[in-house]
């Protein structure tokens, strides 16, 4: 055999490898950015969610008596903590949404999180419709 044949043959398998390498960094920059996505965005939930926690701990608050506060709620510094806590969540989600990177992944929290809202309000109405007719 000649060393040409040989070199172009070695050649041949180093491109063929080189392109299986190439398609599986592919796959796996696709697989690590759809799990980014999904870790970010589930993150993102979970700040709305304890979001609406503290907002529901304020309303119940102001809707409970003085016994009952005494009895069930020992939150120091009542309202200031909770619209501190609700401040940062705000300032963390402008922060995701100024940053190109995240910006799809506060986009898909916030918008999943206004779906839900939307389809809650129409349960709602209906319901209300319903029950006065």
């Amino acid at each position: 055999m000649s060393k040409g044949a040989s070199a172009s043959g070695l050649n041949g398998f180093d491109m063929m490898v080189f392109r299986y390498r190439n398609e599986l960094e592919f796959v796996v920059s696709i697989v690590n950015t759809v799990f980014a996505f999904l870790l970010n965005c589930s993150g993102g939930v979970i700040l709305v969610v304890y979001s609406l926690i503290m907002t529901a701990y304020i309303a119940i608050r102001n809707q409970a008596s003085e016994q009952e506060r005494k009895a069930f709620f020992h939150l120091p510094l009542f309202p200031f903590i909770n619209i501190a806590c609700l401040g940062f969540v705000v300032l963390i989600f402008v922060a995701m949404l100024s940053d190109p990177v995240q910006r799809t992944t506060g986009i898909a929290s916030l918008g999943t999180c206004l779906l839900f809202m939307i389809i809650y309000w129409t349960c709602c109405i209906t319901h209300r419709s319903a029950r006065h007719s």
